[in-house]
């Protein structure tokens, strides 16, 4: 039952690599985002202008994208109006890429949850009707959480979610700085 559990998560992230979605990343652009982000987040700090932060989400506030002094800093590394739609994109996909991550190391506490339920004995205390309840509602609740995290990512290009993914740890370690 393990192995069907992460074997159907395997193929729903195969199928959604495989829908046609436009890449909006250059080459490069997530290495440019490394490399580029901390500087313009110094100079918009310096401005007063920030990121918003809610977790491990970034924001860039309408202030921020509206400012003149903020689309000279942006220039200034390179980047062109695209810049907003990139980072957007490039922080949707680590945030993605994270809750993909953090399913596919559930999975396997979850099958045990399955299989201590299935193997616990009716009583009057667990009932056959509990049982198939809590099985049912834990089912449920998996295949609700692999459907939002499926429909997000169908939104992405697997090109794009792939050149995000190669630098997760290293988009994970300059966020963690701020």
């Amino acid at each position: 039952m393990k192995r069907y559990s992460i074997s159907l998560i395997c193929f729903f992230l195969l199928c959604t690599s495989l829908i046609g979605q436009e890449n909006r990343l250059s080459d490069g652009d997530v290495e440019k985002f490394l490399n580029t982000f901390p500087v313009i987040m110094e100079e918009l700090d310096a401005l007063g202008q920030t990121l918003e932060s809610t977790g491990e989400n970034f924001i860039l506030p309408a202030a921020v994208r509206t400012s003149e002094e903020a689309q000279q800093i942006f220039s200034r590394q390179g980047w062109d109006d695209n810049y907003y739609d990139k980072i957007g994109l490039i922080l949707e996909g680590y945030t993605l890429s994270i809750m993909e991550s953090e399913m596919l190391t559930v999975m396997p506490d979850i099958q045990d949850a399955l299989d201590e339920i299935d193997a616990t004995p009716v009583s009057p205390y667990f009932t056959a009707e509990m049982k198939k309840q809590t099985r049912d509602m834990i089912v449920s609740a998996v295949r609700g959480m692999d459907q939002a995290l499926f429909d997000e990512m169908d939104s992405i290009a697997p090109a794009d979610m792939e050149q995000i993914r190669v630098h997760k740890d290293e988009i994970k370690e300059m966020l963690d700085g701020f």
